[in-house]
């Protein structure tokens, strides 16, 4: 494991979360929009039971008197029919929207035992990098050292200029 796929998954989950977040105002979103609707549907049936011994009785035309409570009442009839089914598709479409949240959940919590993981093993290898690192510094002394004893300035300010790129002055 690298640095670079740390980056990469972590970059993974931020993108996840921020999916998770959305999906989960699109549901407040959602929920909201159905809650209307049933209050618009409970409405609705509160106005057609004043029909119901009328509609029961299949005298609906002759009980009505004004063509005005007729076409309220077809109206009602008719909102009512397409507001179940609307509230039937919203119920859908929160159920899609929730399962892709547990979905999305699965991965945030995929992806945080990965990079859990793969911390892991970057600390685990840390010391062995910067026991490398340390050597190879340590050489380069020597090597210096070495150079400016033999009295070679080239090969001397050749290993500065390396120690120098690696942060170390001398």
């Amino acid at each position: 494991m690298s640095w670079d796929e740390e980056k990469r998954s972590r970059s993974m989950l931020d993108r996840l979360r921020e999916l998770d977040l959305a999906l989960a105002n699109r549901i407040v979103a959602e929920q909201t929009n159905l809650w209307y609707k049933q209050m618009e549907l409970q409405s609705i049936e509160q106005q057609l039971r004043r029909y119901a011994p009328i509609i029961g009785l299949g005298l609906v035309g002759a009980a009505v008197t004004g063509e005005l409570e007729k076409a309220k009442q077809t109206f009602l009839l008719s909102r009512r029919a397409e507001l179940i089914r609307e509230i039937q598709r919203e119920k859908q479409e929160l159920d899609r929207l929730r399962r892709q949240r547990s979905e999305v959940a699965e991965g945030i919590v995929r992806l945080t035992a990965e990079l859990a993981r793969i911390r892991t093993e970057m600390l685990g290898r840390v010391p062995e990098e910067v026991t490398a690192r340390q050597a190879r510094i340590q050489q380069l002394i020597d090597m210096y050292t070495d150079a400016l004893y033999r009295g070679d300035m080239a090969t001397a300010n050749r290993i500065r200029e390396m120690l120098r790129r690696m942060g170390v002055s001398i």
